[in-house]
């Protein structure tokens, strides 16, 4: 017992000293202590505005139908389910890897029968065992706290990526809600121009009865009639397909919805204070999840780094064995060891592993560097596109003016036979077109909004729902998934 004191009183020791070299010559692990911006951000944004932005930008749009259809993708959406998952088996990994920080303790028991025959005689002999084992790893140069460290920031990540998530999906609910309302808008928009040109070929026919039009002026206006039925044709198959992709972001099968869009567009509020460029970086989750990347990345390789040195672990054995139950916790015997393992030859795997883990650890930090004048550039991109569509529907609708100005005209002269059909077509047209091109502009507009909220949006309070459940646990056992595999085999 003395021999065994002095064996492990010499390992700790030994481990001390080797703890003190490394902590002098800089190999312990350090976390980053900041990591610098790619770029000089600029005070403000090009473009900003006065209205405050909430965190749930889709109820400054003040559209009770999409708040609805909103809520219930948050709710039900797959992907967003999918995420959440994710995010639950990060924090059960993290769980995981921070139980070896702690000792860990084991029960065995057990019962021997031994049957002997001496001359005619059977004899039973019982022996009843139990132990006892203790177990624990001393985490001298931090590789398991490491390794924990790194599945906590790994699980933030993943947290961040789950609002990336559900901001992608309002933004994608948003924008389909408006695509399916302008393509309803487009098909009441056909069935109003075929009016028009069902009348204006009423006058053609009837000028060309009366020998004052020619067959082909009736023919052209049949063609443009038929033109705009086909155009209903293809709007109608498009909100079709707009349906389907609203319901499947629902949770929904797709010929399931039941919703009826609104006859207009909305009106957009006022423009969002985009506030510092500084203040999206610090709202933004792909941002934060990006730079949690680095500090796991940075963690992993400390733990690469710890794996160079020597481990020290304890264990410790206690049990008992007697012939009669009753005996059992007569007599005990106990059992202590110390064991140090030391790298010596790798084939420098360890040395790899570490260049690894460095590459790693500048792939994250590029990756942030990229993401960080990504979420700059959207948010400008979306503050220009918005701009110059603003003056884009400004010229349509004084275009749109014009045209319906020379329809008039030109409708009337041609009435009074001043004026011959090609013109009274090509204004038609022109009309026509601008009236379609106006209503998809004003949708345009609206994306663009929608885009430059989800640049701004940071957070909001979400709830964590529970994890699916296919089939009873409980009632799960290695017997059951071994007859399950045999029968598959058969």
């Amino acid at each position: 017992m003395n021999s065994m004191n002095t064996t492990i009183k010499q390992l700790v020791c030994w481990s001390l000293l080797c703890g003190m070299i490394c902590i002098a010559t800089g190999c312990s692990q350090r976390p980053i202590a900041q990591v610098d911006l790619p770029v000089t951000l600029s005070e403000q944004f090009s473009i900003t505005g006065d209205m405050p932005l909430q965190n749930q930008w889709w109820l400054a749009l003040e559209d009770q139908q999409l708040n609805d259809l909103i809520d219930k993708a948050l709710k039900s959406n797959l992907d967003l389910q999918m995420a959440w998952d994710r995010l639950a088996l990060a924090q059960a990994q993290t769980r995981k890897l921070g139980a070896p920080l702690k000792p860990s303790l084991d029960a065995t028991g057990g019962i021997e029968r031994e049957v002997r025959r001496s001359n005619g005689t059977r004899n039973t002999d019982n022996t009843y065992n139990l132990s006892l084992g203790a177990s624990y790893e001393i985490d001298l140069w931090g590789k398991l706290r490491s390794e924990r460290d790194a599945s906590v920031y790994e699980q933030q990540a993943t947290q961040h990526d789950v609002h990336t998530a559900a901001i992608t999906l309002t933004a994608s609910v948003a924008q389909t809600w408006y695509q399916l309302i302008e393509q309803r808008g487009q098909i009441q928009l056909l069935d109003e121009q075929m009016k028009i040109n069902r009348q204006v070929l009423e006058l053609v026919e009837s000028r060309f009865r009366r020998g004052q039009a020619v067959a082909s002026d009736v023919l052209r206006q049949k063609a443009l009639v038929q033109s705009r039925e086909g155009d209903r044709i293809v709007a109608q198959g498009q909100a079709q397909i707009l349906e389907h992709q609203l319901a499947v972001l629902l949770g929904q099968l797709p010929n399931t919805l039941d919703v009826a869009p609104p006859a207009r567009l909305i009106t957009l509020p006022q423009l969002p204070s985009t506030g510092l460029p500084l203040d999206v970086i610090q709202r933004r989750p792909d941002v934060q999840s990006a730079f949690a990347s680095i500090m796991a990345a940075d963690r992993n390789l400390a733990q690469a780094i710890a794996d160079q040195y020597p481990t020290v672990s304890l264990s410790l054995s206690s049990g008992t064995s007697a012939e009669h139950l009753r005996d059992l916790f007569d007599n005990w015997f106990a059992n202590i060891a110390a064991n140090l393992v030391a790298p010596l030859f790798d084939g420098g795997q360890r040395k790899a592993e570490i260049d690894r883990q460095k590459a790693l650890v500048s792939e994250a930090l590029h990756g942030y560097h990229q993401t960080i004048l990504d979420a700059i550039t959207d948010v400008e991109d979306a503050l220009v596109l918005e701009s110059y569509q603003a003056q884009y529907i400004d010229s349509l609708m004084k275009e749109l003016q014009l045209n319906r100005d020379a329809v008039s005209r030109i409708r009337e002269q041609y009435t009074k036979g001043s004026q011959d059909y090609l013109n009274v077509l090509d204004s038609l047209l022109d009309l026509q077109s601008t009236e379609r091109d106006l209503l998809t502009a004003r949708e345009k507009m609206i994306e663009y909004r929608i885009a430059l909220y989800r640049a701004l949006s940071g957070n909001w309070e979400m709830s964590q729902p529970p994890l699916l459940q296919i089939i009873e646990t409980e009632k799960i056992s290695p017997l059951s998934s071994i007859n399950s595999q045999e029968e598959l085999a058969e």
